[in-house]
């Protein structure tokens, strides 16, 4: 009521801002800027399974560190992602909504500018939302409403140190920090002594075929058919996969534990630790998620997440809950702690009363939908959807797309590993099943433009409420990329020559677009572009565009078409890594044409980015940067745009494979 009150205000003629904010004072409970709030850190992990967790009962001893942590908050052991791949699973987690209505379940999508998020939704209560995520410099995760942070680009390349240095600035604000970790991602080759930790005794490597060794350890994507993988091959598979969680645990979780308290953060911050989806081990004979795979499933290895809730003296200690429930119901359950209102349109539900153990709790089904090719998925494969329907006792699993109608049943009580088809066997639990899964995408769908309107304007951000001037790094997000300033495009130096138009006696006419940089068959290299792409064609600054790509050769080939804004972005700068990453996508070829203008296309242009070396291997922290960028940015824009994003994505990849050099 209060949100839609002041939205309604807000929209008003004339409406006075400072207002809205002296109602928000009286209207919200016990008056938001003055309480006690506690500070939010959201934390994900990509490709985590909650199954290899020591707190889940796995026999062997990963976790030790986030152990405790759970030991000290609520611990759900049936919580499921609404995607199996990390940008709609991601989204769900920062809008509360399901992939079919945040809509951003491609490459090349973003949520509208406008819309809900965690950001935008704690912004009234006094909370600054630092963009310290490396995945903002893609499309997908463009516009989320975090507030910029000026030492961004000098430390994102750095690891994970952006993160504590970070909570360091924040110390004396009232923060929500959202961090995704990367680093349990393929491939799986982790350092010693953790290398060796899990593998079975007497594992020999050489002994062991090396197209399947390389593959998982040097490459983010195994293409499902690729490599031929046996059922004995599981036991080393998994033991690299879980000497990464171990690493992970010991050097992430353990020193974020040791920073909180070193800060006096422990006791005022909601700690949230979750995922984007698990990963398949070999559960069903190939090794990754559909972004890696190109072989998208639900079955639970990918779709079950971790979720764990700390708050000392806001939430109970030591809490196990094994209802189900799912990511969709993390920001609803954030927002209900902090005792502000849960707007309508999310589709998650708070989680407090399950914790508090209040009657009246029904459990609900679980949704998930995902492209059998997630981030990597080519335009024809976007058009196959795999969905599922998931409750305590069945799950039910529909692969539709133009050639294929595929449907499968799996009792979880008889059959946990989801090995046997069912479908036939039990037709009126398949058929209600799928009926109910229809009415979901038809109702999530329909969603779509109610649940992503805009909010009221914000606030200003208050100011920091201790001393020592921390928090100065902080800024309000800007119009143009709130992302935080690595998508801000610069100020136009356009010519009027260059500006595409030109005078005639009839008056002026639209000339076709021009590639002015890079110049057709040139060669950019890191040290005099100092790690930056900027692309520059004639046409208005401000105006819209669309920029087709197609980089790479053979497995590394992407292409695709993108929204522009401006014809003299800038992109970076990259780290040497991400560039490196970005030599392995030549050639580069990109064209442009003005937004509604479907057949003004310029002619296409081609670039080579040649690698950078010093003479020795990448620091470790950029090189996992990289590598997983290969999954979740290639191919999302042209030159910037493909930069940023192949520049993304692609560093993935790079990074997996040189991080090792550590």
């Amino acid at each position: 009521m209060i949100l839609d009150l002041t939205r309604r205000m807000a929209e008003m003629r004339g409406f006075c801002p400072a207002l809205l904010r002296l109602l928000l004072f009286f209207l919200l409970p016990t008056s938001s800027w003055g309480r006690d709030l506690p500070n939010v850190l959201l934390i994900t992990v990509d490709t985590f399974r909650p199954d290899h967790m020591g707190c889940m009962g796995y026999g062997r001893e990963t976790t030790p560190n986030l152990d405790r942590i759970a030991s000290e908050g609520v611990l759900f052991t049936q919580a499921i992602s609404s995607s199996s791949w990390t940008t709609p699973g991601l989204m769900s987690v920062l809008t509360g909504l399901y992939a079919p209505t945040h809509g951003v379940d491609a490459r090349d999508k973003s949520l509208r500018s406008d819309a809900p998020t965690l950001p935008r939704l704690l912004r009234p209560l006094g909370y600054v939302s630092p963009d310290i995520c490396y995945l903002t410099v893609i499309p997908n995760f463009a516009g989320l409403g975090f507030d910029a942070y000026a030492p961004r680009d000098s430390v994102i390349s750095n690891g994970d140190e952006i993160l504590f240095r970070c909570l360091e600035d924040c110390r004396d604000r009232r923060f929500f920090i959202y961090y995704h970790y990367r680093d349990i991602h393929l491939p799986y080759h982790p350092s010693s002594p953790y290398d060796t930790l899990f593998t079975p005794a007497g594992f020999d490597r050489s002994k062991v075929s090396a197209t399947k060794l390389n593959a998982v350890t040097q490459d983010v994507m195994i293409p499902f058919g690729h490599v031929t993988f046996e059922a004995g091959d599981r036991g080393w598979v998994a033991g690299l996969y879980d000497g990464e969680v171990r690493q992970m645990d010991e050097r992430f979780f353990k020193r974020l534990e040791e920073t909180l308290v070193r800060l006096g953060l422990k006791e005022k911050t909601l700690l949230v630790i979750t995922a984007d989806h698990g990963e398949e081990l070999l559960d069903h004979g190939f090794v990754g998620h559909a972004s890696t795979s190109l072989k998208g499933t639900s079955y639970d290895e990918v779709i079950r997440i971790p979720l764990i809730l700390r708050y000392p003296g806001g939430l109970p200690a030591g809490r196990r809950v094994g209802e189900q429930v799912q990511n969709i119901d993390v920001a609803p359950t954030v927002l209900d702690l902090l005792g502000t209102e849960v707007p309508e349109a999310l589709q998650g539900r708070s989680l407090l009363p399950l914790i508090r153990g209040e009657p009246g709790w029904r459990e609900r089904p679980a949704f998930c939908e995902t492209t059998p090719g997630g981030y990597q998925a080519p335009p024809e494969m976007l058009k196959t959807r795999v969905r599922s329907m998931r409750t305590p006792a069945w799950k039910f699993i529909r692969t539709v797309g133009p050639s294929t109608d595929v449907s499968e049943l799996y009792s979880l009580k008889e059959d946990p590993g989801e090995r046997q088809n069912v479908v036939s066997e039990y037709p009126d639990v398949a058929q209600k099943m799928r009926a109910e899964l229809e009415r979901w995408i038809k109702k999530a769908t329909d969603n779509r433009q109610q649940a992503t309107a805009p909010l009221p304007p914000p606030d200003p951000l208050p100011p920091p409420t201790g001393g020592g001037g921390r928090g100065q790094h902080l800024a309000q997000p800007s119009v143009a990329g709130e992302g935080g300033g690595l998508l801000t495009p610069h100020a136009s130096r356009l010519t009027p020559r260059d500006s595409g138009l030109r005078t005639q006696d009839s008056g002026l006419v639209v000339e076709p677009i021009r590639i002015l940089s890079p110049a057709d068959g040139e060669t950019l290299r890191f040290e005099t572009a100092r790690g930056t792409i900027a692309p520059r064609w004639t046409g208005d600054s401000t105006d819209a565009y669309s920029a087709a790509y197609s980089v790479g050769e053979g497995t590394h080939h992407l292409e695709g078409e993108i929204a522009v804004t401006g014809s003299v972005p800038k992109y970076g700068p990259f780290g040497e890594t991400m560039w490196n990453t970005l030599a392995l996508y030549n050639p580069w070829r990109f064209r442009v044409r003005r937004a509604g203008d479907p057949k003004g296309w310029s002619a296409w242009g081609t670039f080579f980015i040649a690698p950078f070396s010093r003479g020795s291997s990448p620091p470790r922290a950029a090189g996992k940067v990289s590598l997983f960028f290969l999954e979740h940015g290639r191919g999302v824009a042209v030159v910037g745009g493909v930069a940023a994003a192949v520049g993304a994505g692609a560093l993935a990849r790079l990074w997996f494979r040189r991080r090792r050099h550590r």
